[in-house]
């Protein structure tokens, strides 16, 4: 079809569209959606001015800014803009270079933008988006510094209603969008502390719904933005490949690879050009900074074992922590790949997914707090097909807020600098009985044993037409509700 053929038919598409919300909108259901996603965004906007936690949002303020002046040796300059962004509060990074993938470091770089044109319409006279003393961002810089971790939130709840609806009906979807919107580890998360775990979550499970789909091609790009995002959805290239291999064919498999890696070589190029091999400074920058602890943060195994022990040392005879955990996770990997191969079926692929991110928390090494987060967001996905498994991604955002809340108040009340010392009024948690820490890794790891021993409904397939068929099912499980003309 031309293009002048195809611009009438996309403007009718989108009078359809039009209409079909103006419908939805009349009914119940429509204000009710609304009004819970408006108010999940309402408690965000109202969260969103803190500078968040431990000087994280700061750095990435100024790494935004050393994009802009050093665009080609950003990995290997000297980080002057961070110096002297961070001040000295002992306890503090006063010198951070850079270890982000390329594609997080073009975000900040947008939202330092967006900053800078809200400054000069807001007449803002600060010429640094830095409040002294402390590293602390500016209201005006916070909020734009967690403009793309908001609207993934937005899209993940408008995405879970979606797929609820579909599945279960409008009673489940709302419920399930309003779980997600005002679950207290989401909250703190994004909004409060301003990570990026939710934009990276939301780019793998747009990965997933395309390998759904059998759209490899899509796949592979949106899983690469991921990865190229941050290393850790690394984890899950082995669902993906497994199920595109096993119920799409290998040319399907073929074209995630090939698209993941296109896209992730355009995303680099600018760092894999000579004279500099730049990707190389963010390797060297990311092995200096990485903390050799078996468990840094992470209320999991090693924190029950091996708090303070290297995570590469010798622990139980010749292994190391690091070797013992990659031990205890290969099993678990292996029967999460083969539920994959044998069901075909959305739930399934989405609660292999939660499960594969439980399991690599709870069980291997230098593992932070907040990489439980994806484990909630694809339990949650799940849900949608399988209401019963909403209990699961509950449990886990109980387990992560105290892990995260724990460890945020045990050092921002050893830096009362930090928030003029509002934190130090709250009981002092090195006071807490340290079981509390125990019995969080305890109901992780039980959580991961209840998970694995669970099973979904498993759908016998056979042939090319049943496999697409049995992939296709869970979308069209539950039609949608006729609405009144």
């Amino acid at each position: 079809m031309s293009d002048v053929g195809r611009i009438p038919h996309l403007s009718g598409l989108a009078r359809a569209w039009g209409a079909r919300m103006g419908r939805w909108c009349r009914t119940r259901e429509g204000p009710a959606a609304l009004a819970v996603l408006a108010v999940g965004l309402l408690i965000r906007c109202a969260l969103a001015p803190y500078h968040g936690f431990f000087g994280d949002l700061t750095i990435y303020a100024s790494w935004g800014q050393d994009l802009a002046r050093h665009p080609l040796d950003f990995y290997s300059f000297y980080p002057r803009s961070t110096q002297q962004a961070l001040v000295a509060v002992p306890g503090w990074p006063t010198d951070m270079p850079a270890n982000y993938p390329p594609l997080s470091i073009y975000l900040f770089w947008a939202e330092m933008r967006l900053y800078s044109a809200g400054a000069a319409l807001t007449g803002t006279t600060h010429p640094q988006p830095i409040l002294l003393p402390g590293p602390v961002l500016s209201p005006l810089c916070a909020v734009c510094m967690k403009v793309a971790t908001l609207a993934a939130d937005v899209a993940t709840g408008v995405l879970l209603y979606v797929l609820a609806r579909r599945a279960r009906g409008p009673r489940w979807a709302l419920g399930l969008a309003a779980l997600y919107a005002f679950l207290p580890a989401v909250l703190l998360d994004g909004a409060l502390w301003g990570q990026t775990d939710g934009v990276i979550s939301l780019l793998v499970v747009l990965a997933l719904l395309c390998a759904l789909r059998h759209r490899p091609v899509w796949a592979g790009a949106l899983f690469a933005a991921a990865v190229t995002f941050k290393p850790q959805p690394i984890l899950f290239a082995p669902v993906l490949v497994v199920y595109l291999l096993r119920w799409a064919g290998w040319r399907a498999a073929g074209r995630f690879v090939i698209a993941g890696a296109a896209t992730a070589l355009a995303v680099c190029l600018p760092y894999l050009l000579p004279p500099r091999l730049e990707i190389l400074a963010m390797a060297r920058n990311l092995a200096t900074f990485h903390e050799d602890y078996a468990s840094p943060t992470a209320f999991n195994l090693w924190w029950l074992s091996a708090r303070f022990h290297s995570a590469t040392s010798p622990y139980l005879g010749p292994l190391s922590p690091a070797a013992i955990g990659v031990l205890l996770f290969a099993p678990v990997c292996l029967f999460v790949l083969r539920r994959t191969w044998r069901d075909a079926s959305a739930p399934a692929l989405f609660f292999s997914a939660g499960l594969l991110a439980l399991a690599s928390w709870d069980l291997t090494t230098m593992q932070y707090d907040r990489y439980l987060y994806p484990a909630i967001v694809f339990f949650l996905v799940a849900a949608a097909w399988r209401p019963r498994v909403a209990w699961l991604a509950a449990a886990v955002s109980v387990t992560l807020f105290a892990n995260v809340g724990i460890i945020t108040l045990l050092n921002l009340q050893e830096r009362p600098q930090i928030d003029g010392g509002f934190w130090t009024r709250l009981p002092n948690v090195l006071y807490w009985p340290w079981a509390i820490t125990l019995l969080i890794c305890a109901a992780n790891l039980a959580l991961l044993a209840v998970g694995l021993a669970s099973s979904l409904p498993r759908r016998a397939t056979a042939g090319r037409r049943g496999v697409r068929l049995a992939a296709l099912a869970p979308w069209r499980a539950a039609p949608s509700p006729r609405y009144p003309a």
